[in-house]
């Protein structure tokens, strides 16, 4: 950050083309914001994805702490899944 600073100066010379005009500084601040944005976007779609998997497992999840299932039970068909899906590579049956 401090060298992005130091550089300002340079990138303001007059010389250098057209940075020398006095609203240099808004479009530098609007570049920021719309990296800034793309960035944030595309880093909450990666969290969504879940897939029917991870969808399966909270059903699951979801009808044990409504007490439809015991425990044995939920840990049964939990244990069934992890064998029918076994070597898809999912973070949360692999353990990854």
């Amino acid at each position: 950050m401090n060298a992005a600073l130091a550089a300002l100066p340079l990138i303001a010379d007059e010389t250098g083309g057209d940075w020398g005009h006095p609203w240099w500084p808004l479009w530098l601040f609007l570049w920021a914001a719309l990296i800034g944005t793309v960035v944030l976007l595309f880093s909450r779609g990666r969290g969504r994805r879940g897939g029917p998997l991870d969808r399966a497992r909270e059903l699951l999840a979801e009808r044990y702490a409504r007490g439809e299932l015991s425990g044995e039970e939920y840990r049964e068909r939990l244990d069934e899944l992890r064998r029918s899906f076994q070597g898809v590579g999912v973070g949360w049956m692999t353990g990854s």
